[in-house]
Formats: C-alpha cells, structure tokens, sequence
C-alpha cells in the first residue's frame, strides 16, 4: 500500500479513515523510536572496521617468510630428499588498508558531524577528531 491516500487505504480495509492517521502516526512513532540507535550502531561498526583495517595494515608491514622446496634426485633418478630453503622478504605495506581505514574514520566523522574544519583549517588540530577519532576505544 505504499504511494497510497490514507482514504484509498480505509476504503480498502474498509476502515474508518481516522483509524489510518491514528495507526500510522503509531507506526511512525514506532519507527523513529528504533532509528534512535541506529548512529551507535553504525558508529561501532565503522570503528571495527578501522581496527580491522589498521591491524590489517600493521601486519602487512611485517616481514613475510618465503619457503621453497625442491626435490633432489638420487643417483637412480628417484627423489633422495627435498630440500627446503626460506627467506625473509620485507614488506612496504598494503595501502589500500590505510584507504580502507581512512574512510572509515571519514564515515565517524560525518556520523558524529566532526568534519567541520577548526579554525586553523584542519580536522587534525580539532581536540574532538583526537578524542573520538584517532583514540578507538578500549575493549572491556
């Protein structure tokens, strides 16, 4: 019945038009009363999604330990060993985790409406952006 008069909608029910305004001013009510959660919600997903992202990023910084093996062959031309080399390999960094992770801070940012610029120009020199932002909160 969505796009419908609420006059369209009692003379279907066949219901008084006064129980339509009364049910969906209800029903309104009843919505609203649930999206009042909805900023906590996402803001606590946004934030798992930077701790993911940085811890992400933290651990592509760490070397990575390559191993080979190859198969040595007898004198018969059967396997006698395998042999086993590694190697450390250091790493720069995956930067798409580092966007990943920025973007959600911006998603706090907009939700908390923190993206107002300080006066010297710089969300960075805002105390707030450090409080809520950069300081993800301690896991109880």
């Amino acid at each position: 019945m969505q796009g419908w008069s609420k006059t369209d909608i009692a003379k279907e029910l066949g219901i008084s038009i006064r129980t339509v305004y009364s049910d969906v001013k209800f029903l309104q009510k009843q919505w609203r009363s649930k999206r009042e959660d909805l900023p906590d919600e996402f803001e606590s997903k946004y934030r798992y999604i930077y701790r993911e992202a940085i811890a992400a990023w933290l651990r592509s910084l760490e070397d990575k330990q390559v191993n080979t093996f190859e198969n040595v062959q007898g004198s018969e031309g059967d396997v006698a060993r395998i042999k086993a080399q590694g190697r450390t390999e250091g790493q720069s960094g995956n930067p798409a985790l580092l966007a990943q992770a920025r973007g959600a801070l911006q998603d706090i940012e907009d939700l908390l409406g923190l993206e107002q610029k300080s006066e010297a120009g710089s969300t960075e020199d805002n105390p707030l952006y450090h409080k809520f932002i950069l300081l993800p909160p301690k896991d109880e």
